[in-house]
């Protein structure tokens, strides 16, 4: 977790999420995520994300961002972001997703405030540095 909290620091992410395929589903790992938010989307709100195929868009993009992957609609409108983002403060978000061996793997910076500062070009241009590593 040390070089994903590192590239937080570089991006001014207030939380950091490492979702990487591990036995029997998801290993997520975070700073700044409570064990609660991390329990949540194992137990109920990882098949509305995989239901919505976001794993899947995340993969095609490489590195991405919500308004890249969704607009500002359709996510909006979604049980996942209102009984789950929302609540969890995962509002802006950035990351880097690929296919490994076993699975789909990420990195997802998150700003903790609904409005102020986002990510922005230079985060994108941050992690398409780091996509090949």
């Amino acid at each position: 977790m040390d070089g994903a909290e590192e590239l937080g620091k570089l991006l001014r992410a207030d939380k950091v999420l490492v979702m990487r395929p591990g036995e029997g589903g998801v290993v997520l790992t975070g700073r700044g995520i409570e064990a609660e938010v991390l329990r949540a989307y194992r137990e109920r709100y990882g098949a509305l994300d995989r239901g919505m195929l976001v794993r899947r868009k995340e993969l095609r993009a490489g590195v991405w961002s919500r308004g890249l992957l969704w607009g500002r609609g359709e996510l909006r409108r979604s049980e996942y972001y209102n009984e789950f983002v929302v609540p969890s403060r995962l509002y802006d978000a950035v990351g880097v997703t690929v296919d490994l061996d076993a699975g789909p793997a990420s990195l997802s910076f998150y700003h903790s405030r609904p409005c102020g500062a986002r990510f922005g070009d230079r985060a994108g241009c941050l992690l398409r540095i780091v996509l090949p590593a």
